[in-house]
């Protein structure tokens, strides 16, 4: 029993290691969503920096990851809008495609 405790543990870390759960009020689901979007002028560091940079300031959003070898931006986060995200690019200069 001692085993499968330490197994346990070992799997699955200390609980101060893993995130914290989001509560929802009771009949509510989280809409987290994965927004994938191609901005095919993006040619630098700093092309993919001023996108990210603005699409964060965006509500809703939690992460932002733009690749510039790919030319994709993914976009994640709650009741994220895609019409302010696409705002957001021709904010920073941009289109996506």
């Amino acid at each position: 029993m001692l085993v499968l405790v330490l197994v346990l543990v070992l799997a699955l870390g200390p609980a101060s290691a893993r995130p914290a759960a989001r509560s929802t009020p009771r009949g509510y689901s989280r809409r987290m969503s994965n927004l994938t979007y191609t901005v095919p002028a993006m040619h630098c560091g700093n092309c993919t920096a001023a996108v990210e940079r603005e699409i964060s300031q965006v509500p809703g959003v939690d992460l932002v990851e733009a690749d510039l070898s790919t030319k994709h931006v993914v976009v994640r986060g709650e009741g994220v809008d895609d019409a302010a995200v696409r705002e957001a690019i021709r904010e920073a200069g941009y289109e996506a495609a």
